[in-house]
């Protein structure tokens, strides 16, 4: 289980990263590293 700074839990740190309602600046920065998959379809 991954809980973020808001207290938000999640199942795993890859279900956080993945998670739709990040800021975009994380999503971004997370897309840029490798961190976060697309999530295009």
């Amino acid at each position: 289980m991954y809980i973020d700074a808001e207290g938000h839990k999640y199942k795993s740190y890859e279900g956080y990263v993945n998670s739709p309602d990040l800021d975009l600046d994380l999503i971004y920065s997370k897309l840029w590293s490798g961190e976060r998959t697309p999530q295009n379809e």
